[in-house]
């Protein structure tokens, strides 16, 4: 390498440095986070009668007596997230109910 060549090289390694660590440092956005509201009351999925549970959002009659046929014949739900082994609580459904919900 000639020395014109190295002159431009050794120029560029502190041009691309810079360029590297401004994309690696970004800025970022952080939007504000939503306040969580604590329920009035939570439904305990061990002890609700169908008629509780047909209150909960989207339980329909039949999802409520699947849920206390599920836990006449298994138990007591260990955690609530058991809760999608019922056919009708989906994934999205289930995290509109979580917070209304608990497990004792």
């Amino acid at each position: 390498m000639n020395a014109n060549k190295k002159t431009i090289f050794a120029k560029s390694i502190p041009v691309l440095f810079m360029t590297v660590v401004g994309l690696a440092c970004s800025s970022r956005i952080e939007y504000g986070r939503p306040i969580a509201q604590a329920p009035a009351s939570t439904i305990n999925i061990n002890t609700a009668t169908v008629d509780d549970l047909e209150r909960l959002p989207h339980i329909g009659r039949k999802t409520a007596e699947a849920i206390v046929e599920f836990r006449t014949a298994n138990g007591p739900f260990r955690r609530v997230e058991h809760l999608m082994l019922i056919r009708g609580v989906s994934e999205p459904r289930f995290a509109e109910l979580r917070p209304i919900l608990r497990a004792d």
